[in-house]
């Protein structure tokens, strides 16, 4: 959306950095991540964004997110999960770092078919139409984005008390 009035906005290596007079100015008695998250008053968000245009911001991630493959290529996993769950016939998804079958990292996904939407679009095989699906996001990647181990669960994923999915915790 657009900035709120009063609000300064920058990106910085791909994070949002926020200052304005309704912004924190510190942690409660937490120095070290005080120190970690400000810097001449602005407020490093840890959210990846961009800007359009027009000037509307769009959060598309999170910096503790970022998976560096061996390649040293950074990949958002929220930015590839968009892309699998605009997929009519998928509730949810998860991209992490895997191995493959020779110790090198490659990114996993995890997809939850929504059983209403697969049923709504008289889809025999979610299974099938998921992984043909994925094959379809991938060709219009890089190389190095593929997601080239696909899961497809038959329960929800883990979640928190936020109902997000809960990540699987990276080296």
């Amino acid at each position: 959306g657009m900035p709120y009035p009063g609000q300064e906005l920058k990106i910085v290596d791909g994070e949002l950095w926020v200052k304005g007079d309704h912004v924190m100015t510190c942690y409660y008695n937490d120095e070290a991540e005080t120190k970690a998250a400000m810097e001449d008053g602005w407020f490093k968000t840890g959210d990846l964004a961009r800007f359009d245009e027009e000037g509307r911001l769009y959060i598309v991630g999170r910096k503790k997110n970022i998976i560096v493959l061996d390649n040293g290529e950074n990949v958002s996993p929220e930015e590839l999960e968009k892309l699998v769950n605009d997929l009519p016939f998928v509730k949810d998804s998860l991209v992490y770092e895997g191995k493959n079958d020779f110790g090198r990292l490659v990114l996993q996904l995890e997809v939850l078919p929504d059983p209403i939407m697969v049923k709504k679009l008289g889809i025999d095989d979610p299974e099938q139409a998921i992984r043909q699906g994925v094959d379809e996001i991938n060709k219009k990647l890089p190389e190095w984005e593929r997601m080239l181990r696909v899961t497809v669960r038959s329960e929800d994923f883990p979640r928190s008390p936020a109902m997000k999915i809960l990540r699987p915790v990276q080296k």
